[in-house]
């Protein structure tokens, strides 16, 4: 077996949904939060983060970006499902080394993800 580094491969949505998952995963340690996957490929939680000091929980659905043609951010990203907003789960996502989010009813992005837990 043989490696090649360097090359370019084209990646499938799916793929580049996990790329997404483990950089959200890797800033909110580096934030200082313990962080649990899921384990299994589908469901409403990708992800559960606790604040270390206040044992605080979220449930996170990670979702990638939704770039406009400017290349800019949009401001309106994927919904979360109704058994999703029911249960307080909130989306996240990654944008420039920033961690974005968004929950309820709102598909639009919130802010920048800093202190909401800590804070």
């Amino acid at each position: 077996m043989s490696l090649s580094f360097g090359s370019v491969v084209s990646l499938s949505f799916s793929r580049k949904g996990d790329f997404m998952e483990l950089l959200l995963c890797t800033l909110l340690i580096k934030a200082g939060y313990e962080v649990f996957r899921n384990v299994g490929c589908d469901g409403p939680i990708d992800i559960v983060v606790v604040d270390r000091n206040s044992m605080q929980t979220l449930c996170i659905d990670c979702k990638s970006p939704i770039i406009a043609t400017d290349g800019t951010l949009k401001g309106k990203q994927s919904k979360l499902t109704e058994s999703q907003i029911a249960a307080g789960i909130i989306c996240m996502t990654v944008w420039e080394g920033k961690i974005y989010y968004w929950s309820s009813s709102t598909d639009m992005l919130a802010k920048d993800f800093e202190g909401v837990v800590h804070g």
